[in-house]
Formats: structure tokens, sequence, C-alpha cells
């Protein structure tokens, strides 16, 4: 059995009087069939992203139950993308939205962040990202 971490995290520019989210998704499979799907919400205010995400543990009281739907889409979405490993920059923002997508799946991991809006050249991680930040209930531009 694999178990995929899969972890979104949405930073709102800190002027702005919102809270942002982290939605901690751990989806196990066997022979490519989803057999467990759970997550956790966490909802925080101020810098996190000044934070070191890695010493802290989203999983903090009971985990809900992952749709099957959702699950599959988000490992299809991350299993099959094809990306770059750096997007070109875009540098008009100030303040802007940040988000920070981590996978993990074995020994196997990455990180990925961006500002604003997913970048065209990441487009194969759409589908994780829209089922995530549904997930953290909150409007995100993609």
């Amino acid at each position: 059995m694999n178990v995929w971490i899969i972890q979104l995290v949405v930073s709102p520019a800190f002027e702005r009087m919102q809270s942002g989210f982290v939605v901690h998704a751990e989806i196990g499979e066997d022979a490519s069939n989803v057999t467990s799907a759970r997550f956790w919400k966490s909802e925080f205010d101020g810098l996190i992203w000044a934070q070191d995400l890695t010493s802290h543990d989203f999983r903090q009281g009971p985990p809900t139950e992952l749709e099957p739907g959702d699950a599959e889409a988000i490992l299809s979405s991350v299993r099959s993308a094809k990306m770059c490993v750096a997007a070109p920059g875009d540098f008009g923002y100030i303040h802007p939205t940040r988000f920070q997508l981590t996978i993990l799946s074995g020994f196997n991991s990455c990180s990925i962040s961006w500002v604003h809006e997913l970048p065209a050249e990441w487009s194969g991680l759409y589908q994780a990202v829209k089922a995530l930040s549904a997930l953290g209930n909150a409007p995100v531009a993609l």
C-alpha cells in the first residue's frame, strides 16, 4: 500500500483581513485503487509564510473523510502532470495571495509555490489545486 500526502497552503496578503488555510490530505492506494482518503483543514491568521511549515503538524483533531471522486481527481492530477521545474516569474503583484503545494509519495516528494494564480506551465495540477481549495472552503484564483 502506498500513502500519498498532498498539502495545499493558501496565505492571503498580510494586509487583507482574511484567514488563510491549510488542507492536508492523506490518500491510501493499493494497486492504483483508493483504499482510504481523509483530510484535515486548519485555518490561520497571520504570517504563516514567515514560519517553518515543516515543524507544524496540521493533523489536529479527527480527520474528515474525503469523497472517493475527489481523491481520484487529486491523484489523477498529480500523477499525470507534465510540467517544467520552474515557471516564468510574474512580478506584477504587491503582497499577493501565496500558494504552496507539497506532494509526498513514498520516498518521492516535491513542493512548489506560486503567487496570485497557478502558472499556465503547471496547469496539469489544476484539478488537484481546485479540489484541495474547495476542501478549504475558500475561493482562490486559478
